[in-house]
């Protein structure tokens, strides 16, 4: 996938999250049922954050990835090497159990199936707007050749007006249920509100883009 690709993918989760029609339909139905994603990165000490951004690739959910110090114009021609296309996985069943977990984690995985329908038009209409990418420290990755990363999508409570703020709860990805594992909280930032000191190339070129 060549760069033009990637800008355009990003350039299309921007138009959409825009697009106010029918309450947001087409934002809602594209995340309708979204899971997690996996990912393995490569990066150095000198990196603080992996950078996560959501775009629209072959009409599907599809998450960019890349360490923040390879996210600049500096590697414009060696993106390939550092960037990851994630696939998006859905879950097969809808879990609307109103049960509440023990475990915090569960607790926001839970509330993201529950109510990412109800929260998306919300956040979609407020002034922050919807988030274009997640900040994940990479204190939080585990740094393990044989394995990588899974991030489960989740919303945490919050006292903002759309009551919920989107999270990732991550796993290393050895194979046990997430019930099982560690958990993180509190960690990942998103943009926006978030404002990044280090360069965002990915998306700031993205937004030159015109897509059909």
């Amino acid at each position: 996938m060549n760069l033009k690709d990637i800008f355009k993918s990003l350039k299309k989760w921007d138009n959409l999250i825009h697009d106010n029609a029918k309450d947001f339909k087409k934002l809602k139905d594209l995340l309708l049922d979204v899971d997690y994603f996996k990912f393995r990165i490569p990066y150095t000490k000198a990196s603080k954050f992996i950078h996560a951004y959501p775009g629209i690739y072959k009409g599907k959910l599809t998450i960019f990835i890349i360490a923040d110090i390879y996210d600049t114009r500096k590697y414009k021609g060696e993106l390939s090497k550092y960037l990851q296309m994630a696939e998006v996985v859905k879950y097969s069943k809808p879990q609307l159990s109103d049960e509440i977990s023990r475990d915090e984690a569960l607790t926001r995985i839970s509330t993201w199936k529950k109510d990412c329908q109800c929260w998306i038009p919300k956040q979609a209409g407020c002034k922050t707007g919807f988030l274009k990418c997640y900040l994940i420290p990479t204190k939080d990755i585990m740094p393990d050749d044989e394995m990588g990363t899974i991030a489960y999508f989740a919303l945490k409570n919050s006292e903002n007006e759309t009551t919920f703020e989107a999270d990732l709860i991550l796993k290393k990805d050895d194979g046990t249920a997430v019930e099982s594992s560690s958990a993180y909280y509190d960690t990942v930032k998103l943009v926006p509100p978030f404002s990044p000191t280090e360069e965002m190339y990915l998306l700031s070129e993205a937004a030159n883009y015109v897509v059909d």
